[in-house]
C-alpha cells in the first residue's frame, strides 16, 4: 500500500487510494492472482502486493487526468 502512496503525491486521495488498494488486494484480479497461486510463502504476498500498488496506482493516474 505504500508504494501506490508513493506513486501518487496527492495527499487529498489518500483515503480513495487505501480504498482501491484493499478492494485489489483482496479480490486480486487477473494478474495478481496467477502470482499468488504459482508463488507460495513470503515473496508471493509480498509480489502480489507490490503489483495491486502498482494497480493503484495507474487507476488514480487514469482517473485524475
Amino acid at each position: 500500500m505504500w508504494l501506490s502512496l508513493t506513486i501518487i503525491n496527492d495527499k487529498s486521495k489518500i483515503f480513495i487510494i487505501i480504498i482501491l488498494f484493499r478492494t485489489i488486494d483482496i479480490t486480486k484480479p487477473w494478474p495478481i492472482i496467477k502470482i499468488h497461486r504459482h508463488l507460495s510463502g513470503g515473496f508471493g504476498i509480498m509480489l502480489d502486493d507490490i503489483i495491486s500498488s502498482i494497480i493503484t496506482g495507474m487507476l488514480i493516474s487514469l482517473i485524475k487526468n
